[in-house]
């Protein structure tokens, strides 16, 4: 029997009431221990016999055996047929009460021999019989007690009537045993009652804790799904968006060598700093993805952490002297092993951060350590963390002091990312701050095995026509992206064929004559089609080797997935111009 739930007259699941299922649950027990019960009391009835056997008339002694044994089949039998017939919950009480017939027969088959087998003078058979009937009736409570008509049609019969037996015998003694019975009685249906309670408690709080256990799956069943609502909002959001914004900075790219006038010059550089604006917001969404999809795989190495400081704090320096701070950077000499790239983006957001949240004073970076463990401190003088709220600053989209929800000052991701960042790379952090004082973060990563160097290449004098008689092929949905692109790869030289999916670009080579150099594709495409079955399709064609590159808005940690299995290089829109032109460069040097 399933306790939990039941059919109804369609034979459609019902939920079962509370007070329905511990009965079920009671019921339950009573026929999955009444087995193991019988088979051990099958040789009682039998010891029974063979002592009476000499002390009693055969034939009654005979047939009383017979009746203990049938009375122990048949409960067998009811057992049997529980089992095969498995019975809601509102069959139970039945169930119960053909157990409790059961009960009564067999009380009333034992309570018989208490007066059958009472032998005058043989107080050893005396002993043996009415200790025997004490016996099972305690022995009964283990099972019985969840069900207390049983137990009372089993104990009152087999009890009750061996000590009304005895109360009328005509010598004290047995008057005595009669009355220590009755009181026997009196005291096991008490502890019955006890027993009862317990048991239906125990029951009844199993059945609150499944409650409980259920409702805290349901809660959390809607945290996950309301989770990844989020999750596809943001993302469709993201691809969205990503689509204009990445043709924005390709079109300022592209036009960017073009200007002569300062104004001009004034004007694109402002529309520069609004696009990484947006950049900056999106990359933090995007980094949250990339954490949910298990993108992130750590590059660990050791490696000067002045260099890497090098390649991001000058841009933190004006950006702190802009707003008049004192930037202070105290980190010469330390190796440290960890990956670069994710560690900067670490040192990036507790930077952003401190910028954002001071306004007067200063910010420092200092680094100290010991030969196994290297500390790199964020300190600043700026508005400081309540002592309750900082455990929650390592939530996503927590802000201290946003409330207008400025997406100047962020989403409230910076701390999110470093915090599951540093879990990532098993790096501590901790943090100490004072309301109106400050705040220091601290980051602890091992110190480096040995010295390595990186080797960033800084991209400087750009040529205008350095990609002369390269073809790429760019396919997107977006004809707004595919313009942008053109725009760009043109001012680098390149010749441009433009495809909205597979069959265009096929269209589009067969056209020109010529097979790309480059194909660069978006992976979400129209009609559920992707860019990587665009790239496979297009070298199935055209030859295994053709370079190609993937590029996305998508920030769906299943896009994500997909896009890294299929094997392809990988860009997150809106691109970086510069970015685009390394890897150019790296793939007519593979071609060349």
């Amino acid at each position: 029997m399933d306790p939990e739930i039941q059919a109804d007259a369609d034979g459609k699941s019902q939920p079962v009431r509370q007070d329905e299922r511990v009965t079920a649950y009671a019921i339950d027990y009573l026929y999955r221990g009444l087995p193991l019960i019988v088979g051990n009391l099958a040789l009682m009835p039998i010891v029974m016999g063979a002592l009476m056997w000499n002390r009693v008339e055969h034939w009654l002694v005979g047939a009383w055996v017979v009746l203990a044994l049938a009375t122990g089949a048949s409960r067998l039998f009811l057992a049997r047929a529980y089992s095969r017939r498995q019975p809601v919950a509102d069959e139970a009480r039945i169930w119960a009460q053909y157990f409790t017939v059961t009960s009564l027969v067999s009380g009333l088959t034992w309570g018989a021999a208490g007066m059958l087998f009472f032998v005058p003078g043989a107080v050893a058979h005396q002993v043996f019989l009415y200790v025997s009937i004490v016996g099972l009736a305690s022995g009964s409570l283990i099972v019985t007690a969840y069900w207390l008509p049983s137990f009372y049609a089993y104990a009152l019969p087999s009890v009750g009537m061996s000590a009304v037996f005895l109360a009328f015998q005509e010598d004290w003694a047995h008057r005595g045993l009669g009355a220590l019975l009755l009181m026997f009685l009196l005291i096991i249906a008490k502890v019955a009652r006890q027993q009862n309670r317990t048991a239906i408690e125990a029951v009844t709080l199993r059945f609150e804790n499944l409650d409980l256990v259920g409702e805290l799956r349901r809660q959390t069943l809607v945290a996950e799904q309301a989770n990844a609502a989020k999750s596809r909002f943001l993302a469709a959001a993201s691809h969205d968006l990503r689509q204009p914004l990445h043709a924005l900075q390709l079109f300022v790219a592209s036009l960017s060598p073009s200007l002569k006038l300062d104004d001009q010059v004034e004007v694109v550089s402002g529309i520069r700093r609004t696009v990484a604006s947006l950049d900056t917001l999106f990359n933090a969404l995007l980094d949250i993805s990339r954490l949910d999809a298990g993108l992130l795989k750590p590059q660990v190495k050791s490696f000067r952490l002045s260099e890497l400081l090098d390649r991001f704090l000058p841009e933190f320096r004006v950006q702190a002297q802009a707003k008049g701070l004192d930037f202070q950077v105290r980190a010469e000499g330390w190796v440290v092993k960890s990956d670069p790239a994710l560690l900067e983006t670490m040192l990036r957001n507790l930077l952003g951060n401190a910028l954002r949240y001071t306004h007067t004073g200063q910010i420092t970076l200092e680094v100290d350590g010991d030969a196994d463990t290297v500390r790199i401190l964020v300190r600043d003088t700026g508005i400081g963390i309540a002592p309750e709220l900082q455990k929650e600053i390592f939530a996503e989209y927590f802000q201290v002091a946003n409330p207008e929800r400025d997406r100047n000052k962020g989403l409230g991701l910076g701390l999110a990312i470093v915090d599951r960042l540093a879990r990532l790379l098993d790096h501590g952090i901790q943090v100490h701050s004072q309301p109106g004082v400050g705040s220091g973060f601290i980051l602890e990563l091992p110190a480096g095995e040995r010295e390595e160097a990186l080797h960033e290449r800084t991209l400087t004098g750009l040529e205008q026509n350095e990609f002369a008689g390269m073809t790429v092929l760019v396919i997107d949905d977006e004809q707004l992206v595919r313009e942008g692109m053109r725009t760009l790869l043109e001012s680098w030289g390149c010749r441009v064929l433009l495809a909205e999916n597979a069959e265009e670009g096929r269209l589009a080579i067969a056209a020109n004559g010529v097979v790309p150099d480059l194909l660069i594709a978006d992976y979400r495409l129209r009609e559920h089609r992707t860019g990587a079955e665009a790239v496979g399709e297009l070298r199935q064609r055209f030859g295994a080797v053709l370079p190609a590159l993937l590029i996305t808005g998508d920030t769906a940690p299943d896009r994500l997935r997909e896009a890294q299995a299929s094997g392809l290089p990988l860009m997150h829109k809106p691109v970086p111009p510069a970015r685009l032109r390394v890897f150019l460069r790296q793939t007519r040097a593979r071609v060349a």
